[in-house]
């Protein structure tokens, strides 16, 4: 018997298929900043020392709160909340591709399909590094036969502590460390570069930072990388000095200096606060505190750590002072570093690109 199909059956069919398809639709949207599709976009790539890093990008604005980066056997690599997520492979000496997948955490079926990343051996390729700490002076860098890529990499000098007057009174707070900034790129042989240390700034002064504290590498066309200087502390301030900041530095990643640490309290009893940790090459500086020194990473200097102490090279900030003996200076910060890396080969991995799968089930 054939059978007749009404327009209430025609409408309630529609209904229930877009019903299927919204209520059973992928939970988990990654698209890239700057495309309109599921896509998954590793960036950035490159080898600071013998590490081999890689960035994940992604752009979640429905999904899960933490995004985790797997290889084919379900390990996870890194995982984050925000983009992008890095995974750091240390001392990296080989060239093998690397498979990796993106998925919300925990979540083995709503995975994106694989992609492959080719590494970059950071350990075979890098010929020389020069490491310079001049300050006042400028030195001119010039590329050598064969080389073909440099990375360039600063730290700026750090603020310092903060002065006290004479006699027992109010400790003062700590300097902020200098920022950092990287960049690698091509080169050519016989090319010169310009190399500026920044010098750390002395107790004696008080708050504020100064153009001798930046730490740049430029060529004929302007800065390659320059990173800012870190903030000093007032003199009886209780309050510590900023880090350099990354959002005025210049390079391909830069990084803040960690924040100077306040004094405890305003009265004679109170503790100085120490100095904040230098940006390091793979990440910023921490902040000081009464209680807690700012920490970096090598060649990165932490903050001072004893009433009036000097921030240790390169780029921590100084220590304030305490509250019993007589007044004088805060300690001073720390001179910058410049480094330059020199490879006969290219050392910036490529980019890649995956579609994100879709979790949708039949309707």
């Amino acid at each position: 018997m054939k059978k007749n199909y009404t327009f209430k059956h025609i409408a309630f069919l529609i209904i229930a298929f877009l019903l299927s398809n919204s209520l059973f639709a992928q939970t988990l949207e990654i698209v890239d900043n700057n495309v309109n599709s599921n896509i998954i976009t590793t960036l950035h790539g490159f080898c600071t020392g013998p590490n081999f890093t890689y960035d994940v990008y992604w752009n979640d604005t429905t999904g899960p709160a933490v995004v985790e980066v797997v290889n084919t056997s379900g390990t996870v690599l890194a995982s984050g909340t925000t983009s992008p997520i890095r995974d750091i492979l240390f001392n990296n000496s080989t060239t093998a591709t690397l498979d990796i997948q993106v998925r919300e955490q925990g979540n083995i079926t709503n995975i994106s399909p694989v992609v492959t990343l080719t590494l970059k051996d950071c350990v075979a390729t890098e010929v020389n590094q020069t490491d310079f700490t001049n300050t006042g002076t400028n030195v001119t860098f010039t590329v050598p036969t064969t080389i073909t890529h440099i990375r360039a990499s600063v730290i700026g000098g750090g603020g310092n502590g903060g002065r006290r007057g004479s006699g027992n009174g109010s400790a003062t707070s700590g300097g902020g460390g200098g920022a950092s900034a990287i960049s690698t790129f091509a080169v050519v042989a016989s090319e010169t570069f310009t190399v500026d240390v920044g010098a750390g700034r002395a107790g004696s002064n008080g708050s504020g930072r100064s153009a001798a504290q930046i730490s740049s590498i430029t060529n004929g066309s302007g800065s390659i990388v320059s990173a800012e200087g870190g903030d000093g502390a007032g003199q009886g301030s209780g309050t510590g000095g900023d880090g350099g900041r990354a959002s005025v530095s210049t390079g391909q990643q830069t990084f803040n200096g960690g924040r100077g640490g306040n004094r405890s309290n305003n009265n004679a009893n109170g503790i100085f606060g120490r100095g904040g940790g230098a940006g390091h090459f793979t990440g910023a500086g921490t902040n000081g505190t009464f209680s807690v020194t700012g920490q970096s990473v090598a060649p990165g200097g932490r903050g001072g750590n004893v009433g009036a102490g000097n921030g240790v090279v390169a780029g921590g900030g100084g220590a304030g002072r305490g509250s019993f003996g007589s007044g004088g200076n805060g300690g001073n910060g720390a001179r910058g570093l410049a480094r330059i890396e020199t490879f006969n080969s290219d050392i910036i991995a490529p980019t890649v690109t995956v579609e994100q799968a879709s979790s949708q089930s039949d309707p």
